[in-house]
This record gives C-alpha cells, structure tokens and sequence, in this order.
C-alpha cells in the first residue's frame, strides 16, 4: 500500500473518532424527537445562534486595581457555584480587563456572564446580582403600613443601649411586600436588630457560618406550617452560636417579641418565626417560601456564599 494510500486512511480514521461524540444521539432532545434533532442536541450553541443572556457587571468598590482583580476572581467563583447549582451548566463566567473605547468612567476589570438558551432574563439577573446576604436579627416590632413605619413608642432607651453595641435596629421588608394574596396586599414590616441579644451580650450570626443550603418540599405539613423551606446546616461555631440564640429565646412567653428570631435575606425577611425549644444540632429550617422555585433561589443564595462586593 503506498504512503499517501495509508496516510489517506488515518485521516478518515481521525476524522470519524473525532465525529463519534456528535454522531451518538445523547443530547437533551425531548422524548419523541426525531434521528436529527437528537444529534441537534449534542451541539452546544452559542449566543448568536442558540439566543439568551448576556450580563456585564461592574464591582462598586474603591480598592487598588489589583485587588479589584482578587475580588473578580472570588466573584466569579460564587457566580459560577450559584449557575452550576441553578442548572446552567452551560453558562460561563469571565473576568474583562479590556479598555473602554468611549470615554465612560467604567473600571477596567468587570465580570462577563452569557447563559445561553435562557428565556426568562430577569430571573436570570436575580440570580447572579443579588449579594445573598443571610443574617438572623432580634425582632422589637411588627407593623403593617405602605411606607416605613415611624420608630416605635417608648423605645428610645433600647435603641440607644443597642446602638452602642454597633446593633443599632432599623426596619426592613417581609420577603412578599407588596405582593397580593387572596386580594390582600402584603404590606408587613419588622424593625429588627442585625445582632441577637443574649442575656448581657449580643451574638452575631450570618451566613458565612453556613455549610449546606437545600431546598425542601413537606407534603404533610403542620397547620401554617407551608409546604416549602429550605434546610440549613451550620459549621461548628455556628452551631455553638446558634445554640447559644434559641437556648435564651426557648424560655420567653409567646406573647414576647424577644422570642422572635428574624432570618433575613438581603434586607429582606424570609420568616420570623417563635424559638419553642433549644437547637443544639447545628440545623435550622427557613419556612414561608411560596414555591419550590423561591426555595431552590434561596438555598442557592445561601449555599453558595456572599459576594463579597456590590455588583
């Protein structure tokens, strides 16, 4: 066989093993599909061609240019763990360090992400920009209004003595303000305090203490209980510190506020439920999700850790 014959042969031969991958049907065409649209599926597609979203964000810090380059790397890494855990695998993540060419004042590394195929773009937006700040909070009061409330009455002395302990209370939103169910608007407000009282001190714990994050869905739930919530698994000092919470909250009446124990995302309160007993195990439940899909956004808010800067 002469050598242009043989090299002619293990051209073809490469060729087709390099085809093979597209050539076996195992994308992820709907059932039914036809020989074609299976082997469709096997091409991942581009922006261009496939649609879907492009973000770019800039980071609202004043550091050194070197250290907004760290900052866009550990971005990058919570980015790329919150699309992972939503399920766009196909998504990707990049630092920009070009140029402006058109005189914006825009600084000069910034965070690319392109998610392609995706249709709902807010959603998409939701995921990646919120910073998924996760805190518990004391609870002083609770009102309904469509503005923020005044200062409670007779509080002065207590907001004082807190504010020297840098937990200086302020009102936030309950996670549905301003939503509609059953035809009544949710216009609920908490005044609550970023750090919990126990006893003589105060205790801080956010999400940083976190290690797990999981949706759930209770099909036999208790009366008011909601079929979703999210499961949360503490490190070891933050169980301690948990402990440390519910063992002091566990002992006031029902009618006292300091029972309450705000968990908060983002400004936001996702429950403030009663503390009934002491929680020793380092596991905790965020109850009061309207759908599997708040429970999975909040879980991987949760799990996937704080940005650590505004984009």
């Amino acid at each position: 066989m002469r050598a242009n014959q043989k090299r002619l042969i293990v051209t073809v031969v490469v060729f087709v093993v390099a085809l093979l991958p597209l050539l076996i049907p195992h994308g992820s065409a709907p059932a039914g599909s036809s020989f074609i649209d299976k082997l469709a599926a096997n091409i991942k597609l581009g922006l261009d061609i496939k649609g879907g979203a492009l973000l770019e964000y800039q980071m609202l810090t004043d550091v050194s240019d070197q250290e907004m380059d760290a900052l866009a790397d550990r971005v990058i890494e919570v980015l790329r763990a919150r699309l992972d855990a939503a399920g766009f695998t196909e998504a990707t993540v990049e630092k920009v360090t070009t140029g402006i060419s058109f005189g914006e004042d825009i600084p000069p590394v910034r965070v690319r992400v392109q998610i392609p195929g995706i249709t709902d773009v807010s959603r998409a937006e939701s995921l990646v920009g919120k910073t998924g700040r996760l805190y518990f909070a004391d609870v002083l009061a609770i009102e309904t209004s469509v503005s923020t409330p005044s200062i409670p009455a007779g509080m002065s002395l207590e907001i004082s003595r807190r504010k020297l302990q840098g937990a200086e209370p302020y009102w936030v939103k309950e996670l549905h303000y301003g939503e509609y169910v059953g035809g009544v608007q949710n216009n609920t407000w908490y005044f609550i305090s970023p750090k919990v009282s126990i006893g003589s001190s105060y205790a801080e714990l956010d999400g940083s203490v976190v290690t797990d994050a999981k949706p759930l869905v209770n099909n036999q739930p208790r009366p008011g209980q909601g079929r979703f919530m999210v499961s949360l698994k503490f490190s070891s000092e933050g169980a301690k510190t948990f402990r440390d919470i519910t063992s002091v909250k566990s002992t006031y009446a029902d009618t006292d506020m300091k029972k309450r124990l705000a968990i908060v995302l983002d400004d936001r309160v996702i429950i403030a439920p009663l503390v009934q007993s002491q929680i020793s195990d380092g596991n905790a439940v965020i109850e009061g999700l309207n759908s599997i899909e708040e429970a999975k956004e909040v879980s991987i808010l949760v799990g996937s850790g704080n940005l650590p800067v505004d984009l």
